[in-house]
């Protein structure tokens, strides 16, 4: 098992960074991202969810365990799932429980009390991002080849499927092809193909816009790895090769690339997660081995 202690987190670094931002969907307002803290960690961040109380939950590359940490970089407590095969990405539901999709093919429920059972097997899919909805719906992106990969809606208990998200364009084209990440936005579904864009549907499998990263104009195509969503409707899309989060409106018209490499110091930024309620954003980054956290101020 992977092992995780408070001398491993590292030193607390503080930063301070200020950006007036324009939303083109609602109105003029300041996005304030300041007392920049990050600790290290051992093994590369894959994903991060926020758990309120100013933590969140870090899930590292091929580890079974995810760990949850508060915001002085200590570990609170730790989650292990399945027998030895890594995490892939994990959502909290509206009970509190959690909601976990494992390199085995294998969607699982972890109760507040830690009780870990299988709810879905995905197979021969792989099962990476996931999230629930206002219906309590399970929502899991399903990969195994290009022309079949999906993201599939199941209901609340895991056992009925109850449909199919592929992003049908104007022509009926399918525009989830690598789906890695999904968060609901509204009535919308904004899924991350890996490395291409992010395709928001609404509830009828219609694509309602693609974005693609053109529109930061940086140097290098865009490779978005992660995606949350804030109280404006409002995403942050990790990019992974330029060192950046896109910060976009529900739209999907860019307002502003924030925490960039210059201001964070992260390289390869991947997990991604904000806590509204404490206007906290915790990035997280395999190559760095490292997580910031910055105060997300509206």
């Amino acid at each position: 098992m992977l092992e995780v202690t408070k001398e491993s987190v590292g030193e607390i670094k503080f930063k301070e960074i200020e950006r007036e931002v324009m939303n083109t969907s609602t109105m003029l307002r300041s996005i304030h991202v300041e007392n920049l803290h990050s600790f290290d960690s051992k093994i590369g961040v894959t994903s991060l969810t926020t758990a309120g109380n100013n933590m969140a939950w870090v899930i590292y590359f091929r580890s079974p365990t995810m760990y949850l940490y508060n915001d002085k970089g200590e570990v609170v407590r730790s989650v292990t799932v399945g027998g030895g095969e890594g995490i892939n990405d994990m959502a909290i539901t509206q009970s509190g429980e959690m909601i976990v999709t494992c390199m085995d093919n294998k969607v699982s429920r972890v109760s507040k009390s830690g009780k870990v059972y299988t709810m879905i097997d995905t197979a021969p899919f792989g099962c990476y991002g996931v999230c629930e909805t206002g219906k309590q719906e399970i929502v899991v992106c399903m990969k195994d080849k290009v022309d079949e990969n999906h993201v599939a809606v199941y209901s609340s208990d895991g056992r009925r499927k109850v449909r199919e998200i592929r992003g049908r364009d104007g022509q009926g084209k399918h525009l989830i092809t690598h789906p890695y990440r999904v968060v609901q936005n509204g009535q919308d579904l904004c899924v991350v193909n890996i490395d291409s864009n992010v395709v928001c549907v609404d509830e009828g499998d219609n694509v309602r816009w693609v974005y693609d990263g053109k529109q930061a104009k940086l140097d290098e195509s865009f490779c978005p790895l992660a995606i949350c969503v804030d109280k404006y409707n409002n995403l942050l899309v990790n990019d992974g090769i330029n060192d950046c989060v896109h910060y976009i409106d529900r739209e999907g018209e860019l307002i502003q690339v924030i925490l960039t490499e210059e201001q964070t110091g992260l390289q390869d930024h991947w997990g991604i997660c904000l806590d509204d309620v404490s206007g906290l954003v915790w990035v997280g980054s395999t190559l760095d081995k490292k997580v910031v956290i910055a105060k997300y101020l509206n």
